[in-house]
């Protein structure tokens, strides 16, 4: 946002963090208990922090510790047609939703409904679930949680507590009281340097922060299942909050810079003229097509073809240390030794 536009709106940003904070604390005098373990994984920020990639890391260190996660999500522009929804990976990407659906292709338990205590009572009525990961959840401020895990972004730090209009904050500083745990997605930028800077704007708050990113594994192609870690000449598609973090993982991982780049906003679903244009380009450049898991049944979808290169990724702490304090807490909350 241009810094001059968002210092003429702050005024009105503090006054939005402040009737968030009226909320937060209304629906924090009646907390809800989900029955089981809960962990939410959230963020202070509109989109782009990696909640949804963390989201499945978690639940598949906790698949593989013998147990049930499942995953509430509100399903943000799902089409459902009820709520409760329980995800299949067979499920269209309009009907799910792309994260969801992104998922629930993993082999994850996901449950779509903005009412998160609804789509839990669903699952403790019709599944065997032992603990439940709240996707997007911080803001649930009516629900108790064991862990409140809070993502955090290199933007995060350089538009420090600017509230939305006046920034991308959905409330003010004082909402970061509530975590029990700082995560901070590096999006391939120096450690040290946002070492510095994280640590002096959480330090006050006195409590664990830690250090991740994504890294490139290998480029996956949709048909055969190929695997490269090299390819020339290729479009790159996106539906990002922050598409530039997918480029800047291309190139620390190796590759050369997209020929051409198309990004889309968060979320969004292709349209038929958006099916012609990317057709012409691969066409007439002769290039390979390259996307997120997020696009990739959108664009298979509406291209109505599998000629498309998956990035594949994997998250990695900065420290081995702090990966082991996060999963024994983990461990500590679902009482697994």
């Amino acid at each position: 946002m241009n810094p001059i536009i968002s210092s003429l709106l702050y005024p009105l940003g503090l006054t939005y963090a402040g009737l968030v904070n009226l909320r937060n604390k209304f629906y924090s005098r009646q907390k809800v208990s989900l029955g089981l373990p809960t962990i939410s994984i959230g963020n202070i920020s509109v989109g782009g922090t990696g909640k949804t990639p963390f989201t499945l890391y978690l639940a598949q260190k906790i698949h593989s510790w013998g147990q049930i996660p499942f995953v509430l999500t509100r399903g943000y522009k799902a089409n459902p047609p009820t709520y409760p929804f329980a995800v299949s990976p067979t499920d269209s990407p309009n009907t799910a939703g792309d994260e969801p659906l992104l998922l629930a292709k993993q082999g994850l338990q996901v449950i779509i409904d903005p009412n998160r205590v609804r789509a839990a009572q669903f699952a403790l009525q019709n599944y065997t679930p032992t603990s439940f990961l709240l996707d997007d959840g911080f803001q649930q401020t009516k629900i108790f949680k064991d862990l409140d895990l809070v993502l955090l972004a290199p933007r995060d730090f350089y538009n420090w507590n600017r509230p939305l209009p006046s920034g991308y904050w959905r409330e003010g500083e004082k909402g970061l009281t509530r975590a029990d745990i700082f995560l901070v997605n590096l999006q391939g930028n120096n450690l040290s340097l946002l070492q510095k800077l994280a640590t002096k704007k959480l330090k006050k708050f006195s409590k664990p922060l830690l250090f991740f990113d994504y890294k490139i594994t290998y480029l996956e192609h949709v048909q055969n299942k190929e695997q490269t870690k090299k390819l020339k000449n290729y479009l790159l598609i996106t539906t990002l909050a922050n598409p530039q973090k997918i480029v800047k993982s291309l190139l620390n991982f190796g590759l050369n810079p997209p020929d051409l780049h198309l990004s889309y906003p968060d979320h969004y679903f292709f349209k038929p003229h958006d099916r012609k244009k990317i057709l012409r380009i691969i066409r007439e450049k002769k290039l390979n097509l390259v996307c997120t898991e997020k696009e990739k049944d959108k664009l298979v979808g509406i291209l109505n073809t599998q000629d498309i290169w998956v990035i594949k990724s994997h998250i990695v702490f900065s420290s081995k240390e702090e990966e082991d304090l996060l999963l024994q807490k983990v461990k500590n909350i679902l009482q697994i030794k």
